[in-house]
């Protein structure tokens, strides 16, 4: 059972780090495409 939680707590933690990965490229994509269409424009 303690090998359980345990397991369960190292999964959510590892989705966790890649939600936040994932969020943080998202907004780094978005303020490249906000800079290009500055230049463009």
């Amino acid at each position: 059972m303690r090998k359980f939680v345990f397991n369960a707590f190292v999964v959510s933690a590892f989705v966790t780090g890649i939600y936040i990965l994932s969020g943080t490229t998202v907004v780094n994509d978005v303020n490249a495409q906000g800079l290009e269409i500055e230049e463009i424009t």
